[in-house]
């Protein structure tokens, strides 16, 4: 809500805007850790419409230090758990993870497209552990620049029933990718389209 109010009064707008929120995580306004969200904003009034699928956060804030544990969330989600502990073998905590996902304990949900930026990147082989902040999405930016425009993977999301946008489709696409360039410039040609 911040974010587009201060857009909204740099540029002089009052009237209500619709506006997507896309950032790291966040407290949401429901106890949640937020951070792609669609919002519609009037002034200090501000009412969710939809966001992102809502992914575990394994490790708490420790996943947004990983992007592996990203990644594992997001083959745990998939119903391909069982891959974390190989996949992730240079980890120390690869072996638990998919207990501590399959418990849900130290794994709040989250709606952020920063962490999705960084399971992508971890996906692919780009980035496991960041040295500096938004090191993977950096990464995954650079992978794909250098491979060049592709088009957005047909059915690479999904919309579902109560508002949330799923990337998991794009994403379960990454697992196998044998090119780290065309998954980076896929990943950001699909999620443009979604």
């Amino acid at each position: 809500h911040a974010h587009i109010a201060a857009l909204c009064a740099e540029h002089g707008v009052e009237a209500p805007v619709l506006g997507l929120a896309l950032d790291g995580v966040g407290l949401g306004t429901d106890g949640t850790a937020w951070g792609g969200e669609l919002l519609q904003v009037d002034g200090a009034r501000c009412q969710r419409l939809g966001g992102l699928f809502p992914l575990a956060l394994p490790g708490g804030d420790r996943a947004a230090r990983e992007p592996w544990r990203m990644a594992a969330a997001v083959l745990h989600s998939l119903g391909r758990g069982d891959e974390i502990a190989q996949r992730f073998a240079a980890q120390p905590a690869a072996a638990g993870l998919s207990q501590l996902l399959d418990r849900t304990v130290r794994c709040p949900p989250t709606s952020s497209m920063g962490r999705v930026f960084d399971a992508a990147a971890s996906l692919l082989g780009l980035c496991q552990v960041m040295d500096f902040e938004a090191q993977a999405a950096i990464a995954l930016e650079q992978c794909a620049t250098r491979f060049g425009p592709v088009a957005a993977m047909t059915k690479g999301w999904l919309l579902t029933d109560d508002g949330h946008l799923d990337l998991r489709p794009v994403l379960a696409s990454l697992i196998d990718e044998t090119d780290a360039g065309r998954g980076a410039a896929r990943f950001h040609a699909t999620l443009v389209d979604a």
